[in-house]
């Protein structure tokens, strides 16, 4: 027994003492390089940057993802390590998306019965998908290589926590390119992208994690 607990252990590295933020913040801001060179090279910024910034509808779609990193990006710090308790940042997460989800629909509801459709799917919201899903990958990839170095004991709420936060830092970007501002896409399209990141990486995730 002792020479099989021998050879499970063999290899195996403690997890780093450092704060997690400190052990995933470099990789993720590496893989941020690749959406952002996606917006210089590709999207472009959106042409009505300097008037958005005034208008604070571009400020409730940045709110989104900013909460979800935080929340998220503190339930991936617990989840990270064993014996931590998870604590109530995934809670968060969740009650703040269905706060926009039920703020989509009551604007939504608001409107006239003809306009709410093209309200509703805008001029992008395919576009918004795959690209909150095409840039959610790249910070995967920064994430899980992180995350393989922590000792997660749960690492399907670790990996959808990671997914959250991938999927926020993607929707964030792409909110520099899209000049959709609705409240009902930005709840839908903007949050369904997040979700499938999110999705995506709560399978992945026991694949990956070292435990």
């Amino acid at each position: 027994m002792t020479r099989l607990i021998d050879e499970l252990v063999d290899g195996l590295e403690p997890a780093p003492s450092r704060p997690a933020i400190a052990i995933f913040g470099l990789p993720l801001a590496v893989a941020a390089l690749l959406p952002l060179a996606a917006i210089v090279f590709y999207y472009g910024l959106r042409p009505d940057m300097g008037s958005a910034l005034m208008a604070m509808p571009f400020w409730i779609k940045l709110a989104l993802p900013a909460i979800l990193v935080a929340a998220a990006g503190v339930a991936l710090a617990h989840l990270s390590r064993p014996g931590t308790p998870a604590g109530p940042g995934l809670v968060i997460a969740l009650a703040a998306m269905a706060i926009f989800a039920l703020a989509g629909l009551a604007s939504l509801a608001s409107l006239p019965a003809e306009t709410r459709l093209p309200v509703l799917f805008g001029q992008s919201w395919q576009k918004c998908l795959m690209s909150v899903g095409a840039f959610g990958l790249a910070f995967l990839a920064g994430g899980f290589w992180a995350l393989r170095r922590m000792a997660p004991v749960r690492p399907h709420l670790a990996g959808f926590a990671l997914g959250l936060v991938a999927g926020g830092l993607a929707a964030a970007l792409y909110s520099l390119a899209c000049n959709e501002d609705a409240l009902p896409f930005i709840a839908s399209w903007y949050q369904l992208g997040i979700l499938a990141v999110a999705g995506m990486s709560t399978l992945i995730a026991p694949r990956i994690a070292r435990w």
